[in-house]
């Protein structure tokens, strides 16, 4: 199968030249044709998150030969070559392809986006909504999101991702998730992220512990005490970087991937930890009590974001998901 070659590097606008697509020179207000399709372009994105036109097809509800024959016409209109077909191993995205990937996603989007205004003008926001949430956020934020939503928007279904800061950025830029609650991380590359809320660590301590009575705390202080940590995703919070910061080695006396485990160890006096969810209710696990006191030291905050795919325009239902956030979980 031929293919047309990439289109080469351009000159910045001119005032007789606009842009040059696929060796076609577009000159200052000429109207652009628009020779492709909305299904050529679904075919295309549903192939570069799948990676074989086989998939797609099935995704799609047609056959191998249309999307085939979709993404040959696709690349045709545009002058690029959009794929690297492999002999029974898939397709890979060129360079040209990465590039116009991201447009096709949001235009398909904005295509949605616009039947949707069109669909409900005056009718309740309905439809489905992949909405990402941390681990460590969601008891705090799903429960009661999905009851408020359920009785404001009952047309609307949302559906669930949790997992770590990386899982749900991978998933917002592949498409798999509209919108998500995270902790800010070291990478948020290709996210839109707005902070809702600002969290400063605390330390959480046993009721009759023998600082008990105090209400701030040096960490200093707690230096010879084992301390009990989550385990958190890489470049998120960190206990155990929080005591470093403070020139304190960590004695670590547990590490749990749940935060019961966590509680409930620190419930039982075997340690302190250091965490920036406050939960409503200061008792383990096991019901024994717990008290949160404020760390003396100069330490960073935590940031607890919203997060959307950059450049990628957003659904009636996704503001709708981002306004509600805001008002329940953002700070003021």
């Amino acid at each position: 199968m031929d293919y047309a070659p990439e289109t080469p590097p351009v000159d910045p606008p001119g005032p007789d030249r606009l842009l040059e697509v696929g060796g076609n020179a577009i000159a200052r207000g000429q109207r652009m044709q628009v020779d492709y399709s909305l299904r050529q372009i679904e075919y295309f994105v549903q192939t570069a998150k799948l990676g074989t036109i086989s998939a797609a097809a099935k995704t799609c509800n047609t056959s191998h030969t249309a999307v085939a024959l979709a993404i040959s016409e696709l690349e045709r209109h545009l002058g690029v070559q959009l794929f690297i077909r492999r002999k029974a191993k898939g397709v890979v995205l060129t360079e040209a392809g990465t590039r116009v990937l991201p447009e096709a996603r949001a235009l398909l989007l904005s295509a949605e986006g616009l039947q949707l205004t069109a669909r409900t003008e005056g009718v309740a926001i309905h439809g489905r909504l992949t909405f990402g949430c941390s681990s460590t956020l969601a008891p705090f934020v799903v429960p009661r999101m999905l009851d408020d939503l359920g009785c404001q928007f009952p047309k609307l279904t949302v559906a669930i991702l949790e997992g770590a800061a990386e899982t749900l950025r991978q998933a917002l830029l592949n498409g798999d998730c509209d919108v998500a609650l995270m902790y800010a991380s070291q990478d948020m590359t290709g996210l839109h992220c707005q902070t809702i809320a600002t969290l400063r660590p605390y330390i959480l301590l046993s009721a009759n512990h023998r600082f008990a009575d105090q209400e701030s705390i040096w960490l200093a202080d707690l230096s010879a005490e084992p301390l009990i940590t989550p385990i958190t995703s890489p470049g998120v919070y960190d206990s155990e970087a929080v005591l470093r910061s403070a020139g304190i080695e960590p004695r670590v006396g547990l590490r749990s991937n749940s935060m019961e485990v966590v509680r409930a160890a620190v419930g039982r006096g075997l340690g302190f930890a250091i965490l920036v969810q406050r939960w409503p209710a200061m008792e383990s696990f096991e019901g024994r009590p717990l008290i949160c006191r404020e760390i003396t030291d100069p330490i960073p905050s935590t940031r607890v974001v919203l997060a959307r795919a950059a450049g990628v325009k957003t659904t009636n239902r996704v503001e709708t998901v981002v306004r509600y956030c805001v008002s329940a979980f953002g700070q003021p």
